[in-house]
């Protein structure tokens, strides 16, 4: 799956951790930079949190770091607005079908 990855530009990677956050922010954010994809998010359903890394000159910067009921609104995806309400909403809803 790396190597069609790479093949292609990607334009933004979600990383949803739940239980591989040492993985996900390490061997992933490096690749996923080493390619050259402007955006990583990463979501961290247990603690609530959305981070939204971008790529400047091969490392990633945080531009946004979200907790709680806030409504991301980023730059780089212009209209879009998704209040994170809305996101633990679903993972709670999830996690009652998963029971």
């Amino acid at each position: 799956m790396r190597q069609a990855l790479a093949a292609h530009l990607v334009d933004l990677s979600l990383v949803v951790s739940a239980g591989s956050v040492r993985h996900d922010r390490v061997v992933e954010m490096n690749w996923y930079a080493s390619i050259g994809t402007p955006e990583y998010w990463l979501v961290d359903p247990e603690a609530r949190t959305f981070e939204r890394l971008v790529l400047e000159h091969g490392r990633y910067l945080i531009a946004d770091a979200l907790e709680g009921d806030a409504v991301l609104r980023p730059a780089s995806f212009e209209g879009l607005e998704l209040p994170l309400s809305r996101l633990w909403a679903a993972v709670d809803e999830l996690q009652l079908e998963g029971e």
